[in-house]
């Protein structure tokens, strides 16, 4: 009996020992890498994209990538496979990695993604993982145009492997020195045992295509829901700049749409610096610009106009128009922007034959010479012709130009296209940097980072000052101005003269999306709560799989609501439960912020939320969800647990194998002795 506690005491206090001990001895063996964004899986109806790692991790020799000769040696003498290269950026092309791919020498990649102001500045690089016409079989009519000439169409492929974008300067030298100590070829000639490895690890659960994961998620289950994959999703933000009500119905052709994207995508997952912001910032910064500009109209000028301004902020329109082609939808099903309910009071709906005018803003900060193009269907229509006189006359007010695109081009691709494609008479215009091929070397990129616009920020400069702030609250006046005119103003008007954009107001619009979140005029749109918790870094532009309202999208439209209200009463900290809706009123939102003095007030307003959702996820309609849709966008994000990285020394496989052979011995032995023991115990331990 004595033998039997001694035994279990050492098992205790050798299992303690391991308790305690087994983060040391990882620590000893692993270094582990914390700053990197991964390469995640996606799908759609044509099959998966994107990266996944094994279940337990993918391990690879390093090899380090930084010429094509680098390239070859691995290609055709590294005899340590599997190998995982590290690649510069100029390193990691199609090209490069399908050379990679194809070899069947590599588990993973990982792409150094450090001084990237530098990459940015090199104008003799570009790159860009979409389309060269992007969203293309989504749009109105066919795409000949390469209009993002940098476009791969990376995001299509399907690695089957791990990539992992490294974001940190110290670890990427930690891992080049593990490298250059261990693995760099001696003239040529390959290294022995033990090599630098690195383990990447991003398991995927998803798997095939968007039709087989849904439904494997929709599957029933006795244990407990599981999910393999989730749509793409967050909310669309609209306003109008008067209140409207069902009760009066919108007349045909009597809305004017003013739109931007939300959103941009990367092939890395939440990679920093944040990119997206020629794409998705300097439009939709523009637009709010624009309708701070026309907020400034008192109610009776506002009412005087004889068509309804509706601004619109579409989401996830880099992933086939998910936000703009759900708006579309919901026109179509008669419920847009709310969804009817007899017993409410609610706002007029809208539909395709109630638009008048079509303006959409898409990349504006990259023009040459201060110069805008105004884009518009092949043959333009008498009514776009107008406008876009409209909008030259708006335009003559600032210090910037816009010229008319050349006849029979075509639009590029936009949210218009959603509603083209749906009802092709609608007049429409889409005006951005370039008159045809993007001037955007990094269209949907992690290149596509302040640093691309010139931008250097200051810490308490809040107002940003120089060429883009100047340019963006140019073309917001001209914009502005001409939307004025559209709704039934005249240039001899007050009114005309006021709508104005604000350079300040501007310049903190880019400061704080691009900059610094927790700046005074975020502050100002929030409730301390909220305010207590913006981010220390810019937002990402990503749409993601969002179950309720993501952070930034709630700024947009509370920033939207301040800049377009229709009433702002101070009112008490403690009495803001009071500024709220009643429940059977939808006609407006009621918002309670800090305010520009942060004392408090409560903003009335005509804005709102709708649904970012691809249609083809729908299933309150017959014959939907349609997984499997050719007109909707179906793409979803693959379901994972955790990423990681770590760095490690591999031995060679005879040493692994005698390490494992020892380790059996000692075990083997270890039964019979454990069995002598308790089986002599009594004769070998008697105290006697």
């Amino acid at each position: 009996m004595a033998v039997r506690k001694y035994l279990s005491a050492l098992c205790c206090l050798l299992l303690l020992n391991c308790v305690f001990s087994d983060r040391k001895t990882l620590d000893l063996i692993y270094k582990d890498i914390d700053s990197f964004s991964p390469c995640v899986r996606r799908f759609n109806r044509n099959g998966q994209t994107g990266c996944s790692s094994d279940m337990n991790g993918n391990t690879g020799v390093v090899h380090y990538i930084q010429e094509y000769e680098d390239l070859d040696w691995l290609l055709h003498t590294g005899p340590h496979e599997p190998y995982m290269p590290i690649l510069t950026p100029h390193m990691f092309t199609l090209e490069v990695i399908n050379a990679l791919m194809n070899s069947s020498k590599i588990n993973g990649m990982m792409v150094i993604h450090t001084h990237v102001e530098n990459q940015v500045m090199n104008e003799t690089f570009s790159f860009s993982p979409d389309q060269a016409c992007p969203n293309k079989g989504y749009g109105y009519g066919a795409c000949d145009m390469k209009w993002n000439v940098a476009g791969t169409n990376l995001v299509a492929h399907d690695f089957n492997i791990p990539i992992f974008s490294l974001l940190d300067e110290k670890e990427v030298e930690s891992i080049l020195k593990c490298y250059f100590d261990k693995n760099i070829p001696d003239k040529g000639k390959a290294r022995e045992y033990p090599l630098c490895a690195v383990e990447l690890m991003d398991f995927m659960h998803g798997a095939v295509d968007t039709e087989t994961c849904m439904r494997r998620t929709h599957q029933p289950t006795n244990i407990e829901e599981v999910r393999y994959c989730d749509p793409l999703s967050d909310s669309n933000v609209y306003g109008t700049l008067t209140g409207t009500n069902k009760t009066n119905p919108h007349k045909q052709e009597s809305v004017i749409i003013a739109a931007a994207p939300l959103d941009s995508t990367s092939l890395f997952y939440d990679v920093t610096p944040e990119p997206g912001v020629e794409l998705a910032a300097t439009s939709f910064i523009t637009l709010l610009s624009a309708a701070y500009a026309l907020g400034r109209l008192n109610t009776e000028q506002r009412n005087s106009l004889s068509k309804t301004i509706m601004f619109e902020f579409f989401h996830g329109e880099s992933y086939d128009y998910i936000g703009s082609s759900r708006t579309v939808f919901d026109m179509l099903r008669g419920q847009y922007p709310v969804k009817m309910n007899k017993a409410k009071e609610q706002p007029a709906l809208v539909n395709l034959t109630n638009i008048a005018m079509f303006l959409e803003l898409r990349q504006l900060g990259l023009p040459d010479n201060e110069k805008y193009y105004a884009h518009h269907d092949k043959t333009p229509s008498s009514k776009t012709s107008e406008f876009i006189n409209n909008l030259k006359i708006g335009f003559e007010s600032t210090e910037v130009k816009l010229e008319k695109a050349p006849d029979g081009q075509g639009l590029p691709p936009a949210s218009f296209q959603s509603f083209l494609r749906e009802d092709n008479t609608i007049p429409g215009v889409v005006i951005s940097d370039h008159q045809r091929e993007y001037n955007n070397r990094f269209y949907n990129s992690r290149f596509e980072v302040a640093a691309l616009l010139g931008l250097n920020f200051t810490d308490g400069q809040e107002e940003t000052e120089g060429v883009l702030t100047d340019n963006l609250n140019n073309v917001a006046t001209g914009i502005a101005k001409a939307l004025y005119l559209e709704a039934g103003g005249s240039t001899s008007d007050e009114a005309y003269n006021l709508t104005t954009a604000n350079h300040s107001i501007t310049g903190e619009l880019i400061y704080c999306f691009l900059y610094k979140p927790t700046c005074r005029l975020f502050q100002s749109v929030l409730d301390e709560e909220d305010s207590n918790v913006l981010s220390d870094v810019p937002y990402q532009f990503y749409i993601g799989v969002h179950r309720t309202t993501s952070n930034y999208v709630k700024l947009v439209h509370n920033l939207l609501s301040y800049f377009i209200a229709l009433d702002i009463k101070n009112i008490d900290k403690e009495d803001k439960d009071k500024c709220k809706n009643d429940d059977e009123n939808e006609m407006y939102s009621f918002s309670y912020m800090q305010g520009p003095n942060l004392n408090g007030i409560c903003v009335q307003s005509a804005t709102g939320y709708t649904i970012a959702v691809s249609p083809a996820f729908v299933e309150d309609v017959e014959d939907f969800p349609q997984w499997s849709s050719e007109k909707y966008s179906t793409w979803t994000e693959s379901v994972w647990n955790a990423y990681t990285a770590r760095l490690f020394l591999k031995p060679s496989r005879e040493q692994e194998s005698l390490i494992f052979s020892i380790g059996m011995v000692v075990m083997l032995i270890s039964f019979p002795l454990i069995y002598f023991l308790n089986a002599k115990g009594s004769t070998i331990f008697n105290r006697e």
